[in-house]
């Protein structure tokens, strides 16, 4: 998203909650504003869209071990079929318009820092985004992000992506279209 200008707001908290914000901004070396503003940020961005739909929240692990008892065909199949079906509604829920800016937001900010899906390192490059994008929940996964990314960039851009998957990372280089 953009930067903006900011603006100054007072909360009120519980005594318990100020302790834990504290404890928490010190043990990160940042300040409780720090914390607050990404909180604020996180509900703002991507929480508040959730709160009337069913939203599982679960470990890595479970969604690795369901992963593995599937095939190559059945996870690939999975996540076209995520990636088609969902990103799109996703993003004009928010307001977003359907071109690079608001893929490369997807892709950085939701399924990344707030969601967690992987860690991402973005680079713009003459004629291509690159998404390198880094987990530990193994091969599986590697095939479902690439399949579900492939499937969201052909959805909404209308083009075709290339990858590398690799046991740990998928790499995605979207091609930049010439005007």
């Amino acid at each position: 998203m953009s930067e903006a200008n900011h603006v100054t707001r007072s909360i009120r908290i519980s005594e318990d909650l100020d302790d834990v914000l504290r404890s928490e901004a010190e043990a990160g070396g940042v300040s409780v504003n720090n914390i607050i503003t990404e909180l604020v940020e996180a509900y703002s961005y991507n929480g508040r869209f959730f709160g009337n739909t069913d939203l599982l929240t679960v470990p890595p692990s479970l969604i690795s071990s369901l992963l593995e008892g599937l095939s190559e065909e059945q996870v690939l199949s999975a996540g076209e079929n995520a990636g088609r079906l969902n990103v799109r509604s996703n993003l004009l829920s928010r307001g977003m318009t359907l071109d690079y800016e608001s893929l490369k937001w997807f892709i950085t900010d939701i399924l990344s820092k707030y969601n967690g899906w992987f860690h991402c390192n973005f680079h713009e490059m003459k004629n291509f985004y690159m998404f390198h994008l880094r987990h530990g929940l193994h091969r599986n996964w590697s095939l479902f992000i690439h399949a579900y990314l492939e499937a969201m960039v052909k959805d909404i851009m209308g083009i075709e992506v290339d990858a590398e998957v690799l046991d740990g990372t998928v790499t995605l280089r979207i091609p930049v279209k010439m005007t």
